[in-house]
């Protein structure tokens, strides 16, 4: 069951992307809307921007049309899936306000990025924008991260600032063909396995909608990927990094990992090791601007990939290195609700020694220009 709504969710979607792919570019090579060579970017030709958009079409255009079906014509929709999903169509046509402004504010998110990917847009405008996007999901939606914190606006504010670093992480990610859409599939991947294999704790069984939405954005990403794969025929522009880390910041804000019984906090530490690649290449970074006495806005080539090419890796194997990293991190994530709180302290600990190691052994490519 659980595998067949798997690829229930993931294929159409994908085949969908990689059609919406291929029409994207081919409007972008019309218009000539390009990304151009430069020195902070590695290509060495001009490639089609605006891949971003057909991630969006993606996955609005069959969540808003389930969301359509369930709304009137629920009777029909419960005949045509199996029991065990048929008796969520009620929750899934309450939940239409929820699911309205998540799309609206990740749509929100795209066409910043759209207008940063035209008009190149001051960092001071895109973060304030950044910034109160994520304050209305966390005040209008009430999204927040599960922290345990007395003050809820505490709570709000780490919720606030976790989007907006989601958001900046898989966009300052998106420096080399297939590399943040990848990191994207792979976190997708493990929070769906989270939410399918791993009980809600509260009701006690899969989180379907929230499982759902993450295997159409799984199957976005991986469409395309086939045209983002090195060497790449397209990009997705801040319109795709922007979109992707808002929505996936959000679900995992969403999800329930723990209840509040003795012994199962530490499965909310999930969301935080699924990210702790992206999260690590956007904090190494600033800390080397910051260090060097430079912007840490200005753009440069010190990134994790950067890094690992300096050290003598292939761009493409630089890439399949970071998804490889990704993917460890994830598969520790998704083992945390089967273990103790001794467990998940050890979980953490080889995930951080696995960062460490990766930041020693990189260290040497912060010389690269």
């Amino acid at each position: 069951m659980k595998g067949l709504f798997v690829l229930a969710t993931v294929l159409p979607v994908m085949i969908l992307s990689w059609l919406a792919g291929g029409l994207v570019r081919r409007w972008a090579m019309e218009r000539r809307f390009y990304d151009h060579p430069s020195q902070r970017k590695d290509h060495a030709r001009p490639v089609p921007l605006g891949g971003g958009l057909a991630i969006w079409f993606a996955v609005v255009a069959p969540l808003l049309t389930l969301q359509w079906i369930a709304q009137y014509y629920p009777v029909w929709l419960q005949s045509q899936l199996p029991m065990e999903l048929a008796l969520h169509v009620d929750g899934l046509r309450s939940s239409v306000g929820s699911l309205m402004l998540l799309l609206g504010l990740a749509t929100m998110a795209m066409l910043l990025g759209f207008a940063d990917d035209c008009w190149r847009l001051p960092w001071q405008l895109r973060l304030t924008c950044q910034f109160v996007i994520a304050a209305i999901a966390v005040g209008g939606g009430e999204w927040k991260l599960t922290l345990y914190v007395s003050q809820p606006w505490v709570t709000s504010c780490i919720s606030v600032i976790w989007i907006v670093m989601l958001v900046n992480a898989f966009n300052m990610m998106d420096n080399m063909d297939g590399l943040s859409s990848g990191c994207a599939a792979i976190a997708c991947a493990a929070l769906m396995a989270i939410l399918l294999w791993g009980p809600n704790p509260e009701a006690k069984g899969p989180q379907w909608f929230l499982a759902g939405l993450l295997g159409v954005i799984l199957g976005a990403n991986l469409g395309f990927l086939y045209h983002n794969a090195s060497p790449a025929r397209l990009f997705m522009g801040d319109a795709g990094s922007y979109f992707l880390g808002f929505c996936l910041a959000v679900v995992t804000m969403q999800a329930s990992y723990a209840s509040y019984q003795p012994g199962t906090w530490h499965a909310t530490l999930a969301p935080l090791l699924i990210m702790a690649v992206p999260l690590y290449d956007m904090l190494s970074v600033l800390w080397i601007r910051s260090r060097e006495g430079r912007s840490v806005f200005q753009a440069d080539r010190r990134h994790f990939s950067h890094r690992l090419v300096a050290r003598g890796l292939a761009r493409p194997y630089a890439v399949v290195t970071i998804h490889l990293l990704s993917t460890t991190c994830c598969l520790a994530a998704v083992l945390l609700h089967r273990v103790d709180n001794l467990g998940a302290g050890l979980i953490v600990v080889i995930v951080s020694c696995v960062l460490g190691v990766i930041a020693m052994l990189e260290s040497g490519g912060e010389t690269a220009t």
